[in-house]
């Protein structure tokens, strides 16, 4: 006896609802995400009417902040070890050094900083201000 064979169905997968749902975590996920701007180190620089200046390439920065901590290109330096990290930095190529102390640093702290560069051989110093408004 011959029986008839039944039609074998296609075995799919919908995607359709899992795509939905993958869209709808992604638009979750950018729409909650909160995007903080860390500036790093906050300065605020003293005012001054000159024109501003081009800051040359391979510039040293050396920011000192209000509360009198002293950074090299955004790494924390203690006050004791600044000449020895210059040293370190310029080996035998002297570089401008830029300074971008905060206006609320005491004068006593930039004058140590500026000598400290000049007897790590650092002799092209510059101080950092914002335009006057």
């Amino acid at each position: 006896m011959q029986f008839k064979k039944r039609e074998k169905k296609p075995i799919g997968l919908d995607l359709t609802p899992l795509i939905d749902v993958v869209f709808l975590l992604l638009l979750f996920f950018m729409v909650s995400t909160t995007f903080v701007n860390n500036p790093g180190i906050k300065l605020n620089l003293p005012e001054a009417t000159t024109q501003p200046l081009t800051k040359p390439p391979k510039t040293i920065e050396i920011q000192i902040t209000a509360d009198h901590r002293i950074f090299i290109s955004g790494r924390s330096i203690p006050a004791s070890r600044l000449k020895v990290a210059l040293q370190l930095l310029v080996k035998d190529q002297p570089r401008p050094v830029l300074i971008l102390a905060d206006g609320q640093a005491r004068h006593e702290m930039v004058v140590y900083v500026m000598d400290q560069a000049t007897q790590a051989g650092l002799t092209k110093l510059s101080i950092a201000t914002k335009e006057k408004r």
